[in-house]
C-alpha cells in the first residue's frame, strides 16, 4: 500500500514537472520562431496546463481502464471550479474580465453540456472523440481571432504566460533552440513515465482499499493533475493578480473536455461507469454556479469562494462515504 502511494505521488510529480518543462520549452521555442506572446498563451500555455490530465487519461486508456480515463477529466473539472477557484477566491476576491463573463464562461458551460451528451449511452466512441478533438482546434482559432481585437483577452493571456514563468526569449538568440528542444524531450519522457506510475499506483490503491479505480481517478488523480492550475492561481492571488484565476479555470476545463476526453477516445473508445451522470451533474452545477456568482458583481467574492470550496469537500466526502460504506 505504501509503495502504491509512493508510485502515485511520484507519478503525479512527474506529470506536473513534465508538463512544466514541456510548456516552457515549447513556449520559448515558439518565441524563438517569432510567434507573438498572445498566440503562445492561447495555444502552448493553455494546452500545457492540461498535459497532466491528458497523459493520465491516455495512460488509463492504454491500460484498458477507460472508466478511469473519463472520471479523471470530470474530477479535474470539478476540482478546478470547487477547489481551485473556491480556494483562490477565499484568499482574495477574483475579479472577472468582461470577455470571460460574456464569452468564455458561457462557452465552458455549453461545452460541458455537449461533452456530457456524448455520455448518454455511457461511452465515448472514436467518432465522438474526433468531434471533441476538432472542437479544441475551433476553440483555439476562435479565441485567437477574437483575442486580436479584445484587449481583455490579450491581457489575460499575457498574464497567464507570465504566471508560468515564461520570460520571453528574444528571437535573435538561436543558440537556445537545442536547449528548448531538450526541455520538450525531457517533459515528454516525464509525462510518459509519470502516466504509467499514476495508473499503476491508482490501480493498486483501488485494489487494496476496495474501491473502484474510477473513484481513485475521480478524486486523488484528478486532484494531483490539477496541481499546476492550483499553484498558478494561488501564486496569482498572493501577487494581487487573482483576475487570471477564472480564466485559467475556464481554459483548463474546456481543454480537458475537448482535448483530453477527445484524444483519449481516439486512443481507445471509452466506457463510463454506470453512475457517471451523478458526477456530471456536479460538474455542470458547479460550472453554472461559477457563472452565476460572478455575473452580478463581475467578481467571485470570498463568500462565493467558500461556498464552492465547501461544495467540493462535501462532494468528495460523499463519494468516499458511499463507496467505502458499500
Amino acid at each position: 500500500m505504501l509503495l502504491s502511494i509512493l508510485f502515485l505521488a511520484a507519478g503525479i510529480a512527474l506529470l506536473v514537472g513534465g508538463s512544466e518543462a514541456l510548456v516552457r520549452g515549447a513556449a520559448h521555442l515558439a518565441r524563438l520562431l517569432g510567434m507573438r506572446p498572445f498566440v503562445i498563451g492561447v495555444t502552448v500555455v493553455a494546452f500545457g496546463t492540461s498535459a497532466p490530465e491528458l497523459a493520465a487519461s491516455i495512460g488509463f486508456s492504454l491500460s484498458d481502464q477507460t472508466e478511469a480515463a473519463i472520471t479523471n477529466v470530470v474530477g479535474s473539472n470539478i476540482a478546478n471550479i470547487g477547489l481551485i477557484l473556491g480556494l483562490t477566491a477565499l484568499l482574495k476576491p477574483v475579479p472577472v474580465a468582461r470577455s470571460i463573463l460574456r464569452r468564455d464562461a458561457p462557452m465552458m458551460v455549453a461545452i460541458s453540456m455537449l461533452a456530457s451528451l456524448t455520455l448518454i449511452d455511457l461511452r465515448v466512441t472514436r467518432v465522438e472523440g474526433a468531434i471533441l478533438s476538432a472542437g479544441i482546434v475551433a476553440y483555439v482559432w476562435v479565441s485567437y481571432r477574437l483575442g486580436r481585437v479584445d484587449p481583455d483577452s490579450v491581457r489575460l493571456e499575457l498574464e497567464r504566460e507570465r504566471e508560468h514563468g515564461l520570460d520571453l526569449v528574444p528571437p535573435e538568440k538561436p543558440g537556445r533552440v537545442w536547449k528548448n528542444l531538450g526541455m520538450i524531450g525531457v517533459g515528454l519522457v516525464a509525462l510518459l513515465i509519470g502516466s504509467r506510475l499514476v495508473v499503476s499506483g491508482a490501480m493498486d490503491i483501488a485494489g487494496a482499499v476496495g474501491i473502484p479505480p474510477a473513484i481513485v481517478s475521480l478524486t486523488m488523480v484528478a486532484f494531483g493533475t490539477s496541481l499546476p492550475e492550483l499553484a498558478a492561481c494561488i501564486v496569482a492571488a498572493r501577487r494581487g493578480e487573482s483576475e487570471i484565476a477564472l480564466g485559467n479555470v475556464v481554459g483548463s476545463n474546456v481543454f480537458n473536455l475537448l482535448s483530453v476526453l477527445g484524444v483519449s477516445a481516439l486512443v481507445r473508445p471509452l466506457h463510463a461507469p454506470s453512475d457517471i451522470w451523478t458526477h456530471l451533474w456536479v460538474m455542470l452545477g458547479l460550472s453554472v454556479a461559477a457563472l452565476l456568482v460572478s455575473g452580478p458583481t463581475r467578481r467571485v467574492g470570498r463568500l462565493s469562494g467558500l461556498g464552492l470550496l465547501v461544495a467540493y469537500l462535501v462532494y468528495v466526502t460523499l463519494v468516499y462515504a458511499r463507496d467505502l460504506g458499500g
